[in-house]
């Protein structure tokens, strides 16, 4: 349970930075070389995207946030996995995936980053110029279903408005069956 919210939005505002940071080091690198250095800012990436999935989803199991972030949807794409590709490997089975066809899909954000946080596979997608533009993740338990895609500015925007969210009044209200709803705007 999280008692003030407070620090731990604030502390999703600092991995947002740090995101920023890492992917705008990411991008600028240019010496292939250099494959430790390479490695250390992926992990800087890796490392503000799952700390901030853990921050989010922390704050929506403990009512941190109002209902409406709480429910609130992100737009991916997911890639399908091809029929009868099930593959067996030493580090286990892998799938390949059809990304000739897209499927636009409305995910919560809640599921979006439990995805993350469980993501067996988790990559970036590199635009014309070499810049990250989207996160590939395959999570652990649909990764023999599908692939999500999410652009990097609605990852970082969704991530933002939870930084961002403030609950400004509680209202909680007994039903004639006497359990209790309780709203948060």
């Amino acid at each position: 349970m999280i008692w003030e919210s407070s620090y731990w939005k604030d502390e999703l505002t600092s991995l947002i930075d740090e995101l920023d940071s890492a992917i705008r080091k990411y991008n600028e690198f240019d010496d292939p070389e250099e494959a430790e250095v390479l490695d250390a800012i992926r992990f800087r990436v890796e490392r503000a995207l799952f700390f901030s999935a853990l921050a989010v989803r922390r704050l929506v199991e403990s009512n941190k946030v109002t209902d409406m972030r709480a429910n609130s949807v992100v737009h991916v794409i997911e890639y399908r996995t091809v029929p009868g590709s099930k593959t067996e490997t030493v580090l286990g089975d892998e799938w390949k995936y059809d990304f000739d066809t897209r499927w636009n899909v409305t995910l919560s954000a809640k599921s979006l980053f439990d995805e993350i946080l469980h993501s067996h596979d988790l990559r970036f997608e590199e635009g014309d110029g070499g810049d990250i533009t989207d996160f590939l993740i395959a999570s652990e338990k649909n990764r023999s279903r599908r692939l999500l895609s999410v652009e990097l500015p609605k990852l970082r925007s969704c991530i933002r408005s939870f930084a961002l969210d403030d609950v400004r009044r509680i209202r909680r209200e007994v039903l004639p069956d006497g359990s209790v709803q309780v709203e948060r705007t």
